[in-house]
């Protein structure tokens, strides 16, 4: 049976490459990008749904019902310019997603978060990722598969200076990074886009955290 996908954040690192998976996969019959402008892409099987986010939960219930859910949607608190407008994009924003995915019994959902993601962090992004980890998984999704690289490789459409220049040097380190510390080595993000893929193919029953170093696992 082939498979309908929704991506929310397709304009992002790890989203444009998601879209060239899917859009690439005979599994898949129809894709659907839904964000606040359009994607630089012409495909038979690409819809696209543009939405103000301001309104983004009842936006969002108008939307076609579809089986396979990604969400890789996220900023940084100085893009966003305060905290509480990140945690509306890094948090409510997903979860108003995972409900509508939730409310059409999807077939899994997949959803990015971060290493280190905790509740209980003293650091506000790992802290909101863990609160966002710890809500979705109380919905009951029949599939759930939670993504937590470490810093990701590759070029954003977005420019985040510090980050740019993290991408040079910390990838210098990552064979000094073993053991319990392997999941902090940098991920390129196009193995993040393919393991998403490869595991809604499977769509396997119940909750699974994906560590950085099972993203790179060939």
């Amino acid at each position: 049976m082939e498979k309908q996908a929704i991506v929310l954040g397709a304009s992002g690192l790890i989203g444009g490459h998601l879209i060239d998976c899917l859009l690439e996969s005979s599994e898949y019959r129809s894709v659907l990008s839904i964000g606040r402008s359009k994607l630089h892409c012409d495909h038979p099987k690409l819809s696209e749904k543009i939405i103000d986010f301001k309104d983004f939960p009842k936006t969002i219930e108008e939307l076609p019902p579809n089986s396979h859910f990604f969400c890789t949607i996220g900023t940084t608190i100085k893009i966003a310019g305060t905290k509480e407008n990140f945690k509306i994009v890094d948090y409510h924003y997903p979860m108003a997603f995972a409900d509508l995915a939730k409310s059409q019994n999807a077939a899994s959902f997949h959803i990015i978060s971060s290493v280190g993601a905790n509740k209980s962090s003293p650091f506000f992004y790992q802290k909101i990722k863990g609160l966002l980890e710890q809500d979705i998984a109380q919905l009951g999704l029949s599939s759930l598969y939670i993504y937590r690289p470490s810093l990701l490789i590759g070029n954003r459409s977005e420019p985040r200076p510090f980050e740019s220049i993290s991408q040079k040097v910390l990838p210098l380190f990552d064979k000094l990074l073993i053991g319990p510390f392997k999941d902090y080595q940098t991920v390129n993000a196009k193995d993040v886009a393919q393991k998403m893929y490869f595991d809604s193919l499977l769509s396997l029953k119940g909750i699974h955290y994906i560590s950085g170093e099972q993203i790179t696992q060939k």
